[in-house]
């Protein structure tokens, strides 16, 4: 067994077997019980509160995310057709940090990558 295997792979009859590199992370998964039914499709769900919703990444970041008000400008530089690059930059600058990495860039401080 490895860490990619599905679930129904790692169930034994009316228990789970859990692959040895997953118990040495986890290793209160040996202490648990799983309700479960072979003939069940696995499903990924996203749980916030008493809320249980079918998984999506929006789901997730907006449940981790810090959560602001609006600010004025905002529209100025997230809309539909901007250009996300444009976009960046246009929040640099709305936050007062376009200074600052044109300030670190001179000093030598932030490098660009070579492709």
């Amino acid at each position: 067994m490895s860490l990619m295997d599905s679930v129904d792979k790692v169930y034994m009859g009316s228990s789970f077997t859990w692959p040895d590199d997953l118990v040495r992370l986890y290793p209160s998964l040996l202490c648990i019980s799983i309700p479960f039914t072979a003939n069940d499709m696995d499903v990924v769900q996203w749980r916030e509160g008493n809320v249980l919703s079918d998984f999506s990444t929006s789901l997730a970041w907006d449940a981790i995310r810090v959560k602001e008000g609006k600010v004025d400008w905002a529209d100025c530089v997230w809309f539909p057709q901007c250009i996300s690059k444009h976009a960046f930059n246009m929040w640099l600058i709305c936050h007062a940090w376009l200074a600052l990495v044109v300030k670190s860039k001179k000093k030598g401080g932030v490098k660009k990558k070579k492709r």
